[in-house]
């Protein structure tokens, strides 16, 4: 069940300021916060560990719409994964999706962002996961492409309710630009190789982490930031009218565009050193938060001056 906003003021614990950093949101934690766009994460955020939406999460979504914020959901995951939890919640606003890459509006189709990673550049990293041995994920209008159907590629499918459509050679099946390109790495490697790829590839690609063994590389113009910008723009809205919420390394681009940035609990250390607000460990602390939304403006000034 929603809370009051009386509840949730009493509640206000359940919140709390990152230490060191003054917030750019001017409401105490527990009060009523300005917000006109909500853009939540899904895996690691709105979802439990068995890719469920959290406990009271639809009931405060739908409450938080009835008093006039608007939300979106912003994944890594490709857009046809994200739209069940898009109906599930009675949402009607684009799909944020890819990390960014590709935004698109269910309802019609139309599309409202899209960045993928050029066909030159696309081949060249096929190319490195055939040398290196790793497992790649392309993704061709919505549509995942692997070179071969195997144990990581059935749990992908059972994780995220896609089907994978198996190519063989890679490098001679692609001949367009992948939304994303992922990269399936050992959990203890998985820092040492984004260092190492965006390094490589810098200027070129952006790199960032989803799950704990995923690399996922991008158009530089391409992260959930930029498509949360171009989203909040198509609305009339600013950066001070938004919130967004996240849990991962592939959220700092839209923590840092925000208005004001949110990390759950047991978000990753590099998210909550960018965030204004860190929730607690408390199972009801993100349905709290979401309560507490109102649909006014935080703060007007560009996202450059702050």
């Amino acid at each position: 069940m929603s809370l009051s906003a009386d509840e949730s003021l009493a509640l206000a614990p359940t919140l709390s300021l990152k230490e060191g950093r003054k917030a750019r949101v001017t409401a105490n934690p527990g009060d009523p916060m300005n917000c006109s766009l909500l853009a939540l994460d899904l895996d690691g955020t709105v979802l439990d560990g068995r890719r469920h939406l959290l406990a009271g999460i639809a009931q405060s979504v739908a409450s938080a719409q009835e008093r006039g914020v608007q939300v979106v959901l912003c994944s890594g995951r490709m857009v046809c994964s994200v739209e069940p939890f898009w109906r599930e919640l009675g949402l009607d606003s684009p799909i944020i999706g890819y990390n960014g890459a590709y935004v698109r509006q269910p309802a019609t189709g139309g599309v409202i962002f899209y960045e993928p990673v050029p066909l030159d550049l696309t081949l060249e990293v096929v190319r490195l996961a055939k040398t290196r041995r790793l497992h790649l994920n392309t993704y061709m209008d919505d549509e995942l492409w692997v070179a071969e159907r195997n144990d990581y590629v059935r749990r992908y499918e059972t994780s995220y309710g896609v089907q994978a459509k198996a190519v063989g050679d890679l490098e001679r099946a692609v001949s367009q630009p992948s939304t994303k390109l992922l990269l399936v790495v050992e959990p203890a490697d998985i820092d040492r190789i984004a260092q190492e790829l965006a390094e490589r590839y810098r200027g070129r690609l952006f790199v960032t982490q989803s799950e704990d063994i995923h690399v996922e590389l991008l158009n530089p113009r391409a992260n959930k930031g930029a498509a949360l910008e171009a989203v909040a723009k198509k609305l009339g809205l600013k950066a001070g009218d938004v919130v967004a919420v996240g849990d991962g390394i592939n959220d700092i681009e839209m923590i840092r565009w925000a208005g004001a940035g949110v990390a759950v609990a047991h978000a990753k250390p590099q998210l909550q050193a960018e965030a204004d607000l860190v929730l607690a460990p408390d199972p009801q602390a993100l349905t709290t938060f979401l309560d507490s939304l109102r649909p006014q403006r935080i703060d007007s000034r560009p996202a450059t001056q702050r």
